[in-house]
């Protein structure tokens, strides 16, 4: 937790102030999944909740984007994601 907290915080302040920096959590964790969530909105990042969602869903109904590691993604789990994170990277590349 602290060591992503870090990163969040280096990641903040390398980049110009007004810069929005996403975040999503793309997967199992290794604490408490709500707390990236906390992590990043604190960071002033934008939490797209859509993602994990999307991922919970799928393997609610049986399909799995992981390698057997249950940790990285397969070919089909970038694309699925690739195809969630298009509409909502555009938007945010429209809203200047």
């Amino acid at each position: 937790i602290n060591i992503t907290k870090l990163i969040f915080s280096k990641m903040k302040k390398s980049i110009p102030e007004n810069t929005k920096i996403i975040a999503f959590n793309a997967g199992p964790l290794p604490f408490d999944q709500k707390l990236f969530k906390e992590i990043a909105l604190n960071s002033g990042f934008i939490y797209l909740e859509e993602i994990e969602d999307a991922i919970i869903l799928a393997k609610a109904s049986g399909k799995s984007y992981f390698t057997p590691d249950a940790f990285h993604w397969t070919k089909e789990g970038h694309q699925f994601i690739q195809s969630l994170l298009t509409p909502k990277i555009k938007e945010f590349l429209e809203d200047k």
